[in-house]
């Protein structure tokens, strides 16, 4: 016979049982359910969206390094005139 435990679980999908967190959540909307972003504050990110973020980071780097060299020879350009 399985043991009972002090924490509470739910099943939030058919299979899986997720430990209820005992976290106080303070409800900012009034409507007594938090916000979409509290919500996802609790939520660890994956390895795949870490991932995909630091992909995109290299991305924006390497156009910003664009955008500056660019400017530079725009720069060059003016201060030739």
């Amino acid at each position: 016979m399985p043991r009972p435990t002090s924490e509470k679980q739910t099943n939030s999908h058919p299979g899986s049982a997720v430990t209820k967190s005992t976290k106080k959540v303070t409800i900012k909307n009034g409507s007594g359910i938090p916000t979409i972003e509290e919500r996802l504050g609790y939520l660890r990110p994956s390895r795949e969206l870490l991932e995909f973020y630091r992909r995109k980071l290299a991305q924006y780097d390497n156009e910003r390094d664009d955008i500056l060299l660019k400017l530079d020879r725009c720069k060059v350009a003016v201060e030739e005139k």
